[in-house]
């Protein structure tokens, strides 16, 4: 972090506390937690941008699903893979 912008510090910050504020730690519902993170990370990014935050390139976000929640992101994951994810908020993948 200390290697990072101050505005994409703000937008970290801000998308963690997001995480908590959405409630999803208990939206996971027995879901993969891993996509259910990319999922839930897209939300909240595109929640983020629509009140001004200056998005990183690297955050998560699919502009074909602008809108759409955790829930939603996530069915569509599951039906059409994770090849086009990649970016910051992809740190528990590996």
């Amino acid at each position: 972090m200390a290697s990072c912008s101050a505005e994409k510090r703000e937008f970290v910050f801000a998308h963690e506390v997001w995480h908590c504020a959405l409630g999803h730690f208990s939206r996971v519902k027995g879901r993969n937690p891993r996509l259910w993170n990319i999922a839930a990370d897209h939300e909240i990014n595109g929640l983020l941008a629509a009140d001004g935050f200056p998005m990183p390139e690297d955050a998560v976000f699919f502009p074909d699903l602008k809108g759409q929640s955790a829930e939603e992101v996530y069915a569509h994951l599951l039906r059409n893979g994770c090849a086009e994810m990649q970016g910051f908020d992809l740190h528990l993948l590996g």
